[in-house]
């Protein structure tokens, strides 16, 4: 199953204070996620994915962020397991003082794997 999201991240966003959008999804095994910062966010934006309190993109490091400009970030092969309560917390900034920034998720979940076990790597 693919998922895409969009999320919207308002211009003047610190990372001090991100903004964060906590998005439902199915239960599985999440395979592979994209991440497409478009043309125009010139490294301004930002975008991390948690998991219960738990950064899980990029690969447990708070203090990083996936930047860039018209630039798709592919992890493939992620096997991660995703579990109760079937959501990821989406957190973003945008240093941009003119315009927002619209940052596309998408998600591959292998759904054949139905679990209420703990997740992880």
């Amino acid at each position: 199953m693919y998922f895409q999201y969009t999320m919207t991240i308002p211009k003047n966003t610190p990372v001090s204070a991100p903004a964060n959008f906590r998005l439902s999804m199915a239960n599985g095994v999440l395979n592979k996620v994209e991440v497409e910062i478009p043309q125009g966010a010139a490294g301004l934006a930002g975008v991390q994915v948690w998991d219960r309190g738990r950064i899980i993109i990029p690969f447990n490091n708070p203090n990083e962020w996936l930047t860039g400009n018209d630039r798709l970030f592919q992890i493939d092969n992620f096997n991660y397991l995703h579990t109760l309560p079937w959501a990821l917390t989406l957190t973003g900034f945008n240093l941009d003082d003119t315009y927002s920034h619209n940052i596309v998720f998408g998600f591959y979940i292998d759904t054949a794997y139905n679990s209420q076990s703990s997740g992880g790597f």
